[in-house]
């Protein structure tokens, strides 16, 4: 409120502060995205790297445990035909299935003579068949990959011997062949396994290599053997893995051309064979550079939320400057019209408007300094001052009326509202007190309200006197007044003009015995209660009226005659079910009553005493038919 203006900051001054902030702030959005986009590819590329050299090594243990088993069981074979030093038919199809039926790896073994005829195979439809060994294994020098003297050729599209000789290839299965030469009695002979690459190919499968990545098995010369999952890389990639291997016997390369590969291998100086992964960074990377499109994405919305964050601030700087200015004028020209006293925690006075000093009789000087105490007029209590210093101190807006007093002695009559007001750092500062003079407002407040409570009583009594002469005094029905206001009211209703109307007659049977036996205050009971059940029975928009002595009259608009006629034998069955228990009297009183019933189509067009004429003509008829009965007649009667 008393905010100077040279104290508050320039736009232009906000706007370069907020500028250099908001750039400051862009600042560490972007330097945050450029490290954590490299940490996400480098982590990328580390995890890859690890994973591939993991998986690498189990591939490499069991490409060479499969190996050695072929090696073994056909280095096994020969020295067994050796030994025996027997014909080699005595080794049965049967006996060589046994030896290799606790591998999967070997398809099939087969011995293979000096002429190239297979004379025993545990595949029985190998026999028979002529194999040129140097052919089966391309048997060059520098191609042959030798593993404890079995050699082993590279990748065939046949199932076994017998498809390779007629060459006939299989779409699906795959051999690799592995050979033995032995010589027995100067004649050479030679052991022949089939491995199933197909075994290969099933086990990767289950350690779970990406199709993004290519196992490949090898020998020294980069001559690729077994491959699953073949990339398609244009390039002398497998020599490179060679003349690395040959260096060490594991390590990683990147090779770049058309796209990126890591190629992880691995060796053993066991076995002149090389596996190798080569993984295609570039599918293999799609999650990351998801990950990385999502960086940038949320750097890009950080920075448009960052500017929308600080042009709004400004904004609404710019909107708090005119609302101060605003409230700054606002405020002066408040209190050319409101009283205005400023105190401090303790109620003591530090500033006065004009208008005080005006309304109060007191100088400035001689309020300032002083504390509000000074316009008690002790009309209020301490309870009620209690509870306003407990609001305000609360921090909340008190508002209320107080009664002061003047310099002179005068009661003022204020409203009153006791702001509190906050430091810069939140403290309860202040308390800005507006008062404005309702002491004339209150006298004429006082002179109306006495008018009101006159009329008041004048329109209470006005309408007892109203319901006395339209009410049945024993009974509180409407009397036969009541009665044509009633239908006065309805023919007023547009919507309910034109429209039916039934009237029921109905007069206590015999009622007069009960007054000349147990007494008429007893017949007053019995009419009493009578029109106490009759009351539950009907509707509130129907009208039930005394007629005079035990004679009674019910009004029933838009009810047709039938639905009438259910009216009155409902009234008249609870009727006489009622027994009704009067002091004085030693037995209950028991009632049945007669009804005659009028019904007219158009209330417009006849009136209440033709209507009640009729129904009394029926209530004749029920009497003289012995009385408890209904008797309708309708307007053609």
């Amino acid at each position: 409120m008393r905010t100077p203006e040279s104290s508050r900051l320039k736009p232009r001054v906000v706007r370069t502060l907020g500028l250099l902030v908001g750039l400051l702030l862009l600042g560490f959005v972007w330097i945050t995205y450029l490290l954590a986009n490299r940490s996400v590819q480098e982590s990328f590329e580390q995890s890859t790297l690890q994973s591939v050299a993991s998986e690498t090594t189990l591939l490499e243990e069991q490409v060479l445990r499969s190996l050695n088993l072929t090696a073994t069981i056909l280095v096994t074979l020969g020295e067994i035909t050796n030994a025996l030093m027997i014909s080699p038919e005595i080794l049965t199809t049967q006996e060589l299935r046994h030896v290799i039926a606790n591998t999967q790896v070997i398809r099939s073994v087969s011995l293979v003579n000096a002429n190239g005829v297979v004379v025993t195979s545990s595949n029985p439809a190998n026999l028979g068949q002529t194999v040129d060994i140097p052919e089966l294994i391309n048997d060059e020098t520098s191609l042959a990959l030798r593993v404890n003297g079995v050699y082993f050729g590279q990748t065939l599209p046949h199932r076994d011997i017998n498809d390779w000789s007629r060459n006939q290839t299989s779409p699906t299965q795959q051999m690799m062949p592995a050979v033995y030469p032995l010589e027995r009695d100067g004649e050479l002979l030679t052991w022949v396994a089939t491995v199933n690459v197909a075994y290969f190919h099933n086990v990767w499968e289950r350690i779970g290599h990406s199709p993004a990545v290519e196992i490949a098995v090898f020998n020294y010369d980069g001559v690729k053997l077994i491959a699953h999952h073949e990339q398609p890389i244009e390039s002398d990639i497998y020599t490179k893995i060679a003349q690395a291997a040959s260096v060490s016997d594991l390590g990683h390369f990147e090779l770049t051309t058309d796209d990126n590969y890591l190629v992880v291998y691995r060796t053993n100086v066991q076995s002149p064979l090389v596996v190798a992964s080569i993984a295609d960074m570039t599918t293999l990377g799609l999650p990351t550079r998801k990950t990385q499109r999502f960086l940038l994405l949320m750097s890009l919305l950080a920075t448009a939320l960052t500017s929308i964050v600080f042009v709004t601030l400004y904004l609404l700087y710019l909107r708090q400057i005119r609302a101060t200015n605003f409230s700054d004028r606002l405020l002066t020209g408040l209190t050319s019209h409101i009283m205005m006293i400023e105190s401090d925690l303790e109620g003591v006075i530090g500033s006065v408007n004009p208008l005080v000093t005006d309304v109060t009789g007191y100088r400035a000087d001689e309020l300032i300094g002083m504390n509000m105490r000074i316009f008690n007029s002790g009309f209020e209590s301490h309870a009620f001052f209690e509870q306003m210093w407990t609001s305000i101190a609360e921090g909340q807006i008190w508002r209320g009326t107080l009664r002061n007093k003047t310099k002179s002695g005068e009661i003022l009559w204020l409203n009153t509202t006791i702001i509190p007001f906050n430091d810069e750092w939140g403290q309860l500062e202040r308390y800005v007190t507006l008062y404005s003079d309702i002491t004339d407002a209150i006298v004429l407040s006082r002179e109306y309200e006495r008018e009101k409570g006159i009329r008041r009583r004048l329109e209470a009594l006005n309408n007892q006197l109203k319901s006395e002469a339209t009410s049945d005094p024993l009974t509180g029905l409407a009397n036969r007044r009541r009665l044509d206001d009633f239908l006065l009211g309805i023919r007023q209703q547009a919507d309910l003009s034109g429209t039916s109307l039934s009237v029921l007659l109905m007069d206590l049977d015999h009622f007069k015995q009960v007054n000349d036996r147990w007494g008429h205050a007893a017949g007053d009971e019995v009419l009493r209660e009578m029109t106490k059940l009759w009351s539950q029975l009907i509707r509130s928009s129907d009208l039930l009226v005394r007629i005079g002595g035990e004679e009674f009259a019910l009004l029933l608009p838009r009810t047709s005659k039938d639905q009438a006629k259910q009216v009155a034998e409902k009234l008249r069955t609870h009727t006489s079910a009622t027994a009704i228990h009067v002091a004085g009297a030693n037995e209950p009183i028991r009632q049945t009553i007669s009804i005659g019933i009028a019904f007219s189509k158009d209330i417009e067009k006849e009136s209440i005493d033709e209507l009640l004429a009729r129904a009394d003509k029926a209530l004749y008829r029920a009497k003289r038919g012995g009385r408890d009965q209904t008797i309708v007649l309708d307007s053609n009667h």
